[in-house]
């Protein structure tokens, strides 16, 4: 009998294809995010891998020794990227300061070294700045290797405002001539102790006296010489000169008894027939402004080789030459200092010394009448075409007819060495040798032995 093959179940015929067959839920985003996520991390991580021979390794090598490495190359990264930051951070480095009322909190001041000569407005604007203009320039600063903090520089500024307050107060109530002299010789040092650094008013000799018309002569308590002379400026070496024909001169009964040529370095029969007195304005100015108190010994500058020893009355006079720094090439004063006084004359020529004068014209031009601030008006005052208010001065020397200084000193004993009465003493016989004076209507008195003996009765010392 043959195998009779028993029906199978239709679930038992398909098991077998049933086992090939798994049944799987779907994803969610996250999960196919995260695998996506995974994959670029993996391929990222093996990309940055600095080493091929990693790379080649089995994964479970492969990323132990490759994370060792990238934290090794990512540290001394951090390590250099933190030292050039520090590096960095702690530079310093230049940058201009426009308005230090609104500084950088971050930045700090550096002070700057400045040497030179700078002029300011009275506004405030120093020369370089915008808006400065030379003809409205008031102040004068002259520097060397000068620097200073802002807090620094602000108290000097606040102390030269008093000192300029004080001296507006002074000159307010004085003529012309006078604030002439302050305005030319006005000194004040920011460091008391250093005269390298200084300020000025801009007032200047060179520039005040290049007047059009400049007359000299010499007099007397005899008379005036009014022989023929020639008097002209020298802007470049700032000498007033005054010059005569040495025979006319002589030969004039008035002319040879004011001083003898001799002692202005003439000698007959050598020189020419011309000989002249010569002096610097800028001499005359310094000279005036110590005696009188408005430059002082120690904003002068010594010149050490030209010091000598001088007794007079039993008194001892140390001499010494100085020169104002602010008029780099004047010739220098001669200053004689006692345990009394400190008085400076000016050696015209090194047999002649001088004491230097100085007025303004005064409200006449017809007779001594010096200007008064407390008589004048306030109209008067601001009128620049009153006569107080023009640019007309008289300038000159007194010399006695000696080689020796030792009359200047009995003449400051006289004034209780007071210079500037010595000064406004001199004012009538000055104003009536000056060209105002021998073309006055009053010249006839001022030629009379009265008036000549009262004028000059001043600088008459033993």
């Amino acid at each position: 009998m043959g195998d009779i093959d028993e029906p199978t179940s239709p679930f038992q015929a398909n098991s077998e294809q049933d086992k090939s067959f798994a049944m799987e839920r779907e994803k969610t985003t996250w999960e196919k995010l995260s695998k996506i996520l995974i994959q670029h991390t993996q391929a990222l991580f093996i990309y940055l891998l600095p080493s091929d021979d990693i790379k080649q390794m089995p994964p479970k090598y492969m990323y132990g020794f490759g994370t060792i490495l990238i934290v090794c190359v990512l540290g001394v990264f951090i390590a250099l990227f933190t030292d050039g930051y520090v590096t960095t951070r702690n530079q310093e480095f230049l940058a201009p300061l426009n308005n230090q009322a609104s500084a950088d909190p971050n930045c700090k001041t550096i002070e700057v070294s400045n040497s030179g000569t700078y002029m300011a407005t009275q506004m405030g604007i120093w020369q370089g700045q915008p808006g400065f203009i030379f003809s409205e320039a008031t102040y004068l600063a002259t520097v060397t290797n000068f620097d200073m903090s802002f807090n620094e520089w602000e108290g000097v500024m606040n102390s030269l405002y008093g000192m300029l307050v004080e001296t507006g107060n002074v000159t307010s109530t004085q003529n012309l001539g006078v604030n002439l002299l302050y305005w030319m010789s006005f000194t004040a040092q920011p460091e008391p102790t250093n005269a390298a650094q200084r300020f000025y008013l801009v007032g200047d000799p060179l520039v005040i006296f290049n007047r059009q018309e400049i007359i000299g002569t010499v007099s007397s308590i005899d008379g005036v010489c009014n022989v023929s002379s020639v008097s002209d400026f020298d802007l470049s070496s700032g000498l007033l000169q005054t010059e005569y024909h040495y025979y006319t001169f002589m030969g004039d009964p008035i002319c040879n008894t004011t001083i003898d040529p001799s002692l202005m370095g003439f000698i007959s029969g050598f020189n020419s027939d011309l000989f002249e007195f010569a002096i610097d304005v800028r001499s005359i100015i310094a000279c005036i402004s110590v005696n009188q108190n408005i430059l002082f010994f120690d904003q002068l500058i010594p010149i050490q080789q030209f010091n000598s020893m001088l007794v007079y009355d039993g008194e001892t006079y140390f001499s010494s030459s100085y020169y104002n720094p602010k008029y780099p090439g004047m010739n220098p004063l001669v200053c004689l200092d006692s345990p009394t006084v400190q008085q400076c004359i000016i050696r015209v020529t090194p047999l002649l010394y001088a004491l230097p004068i100085f007025f303004h014209l005064g409200n006449s031009t017809e007779y001594p009448q010096q200007c008064d601030c407390a008589y004048m008006t306030e109209a008067e005052k601001l009128n620049s075409y009153d006569l107080c208010n023009r640019f007309n001065f008289i300038m000159g020397y007194i010399f006695y007819d000696t080689p020796e200084p030792y009359p200047f000193f009995g003449l400051a004993k006289k004034f209780n060495y007071n210079f500037t009465a010595l000064n406004n003493a001199a004012f009538n016989a000055a104003f009536a040798a000056s060209a105002w004076g021998r073309t006055s209507p009053y010249k006839s008195e001022f030629d009379s032995a009265a008036f000549r003996e009262a004028a000059y009765d001043f600088c008459l010392v033993d």
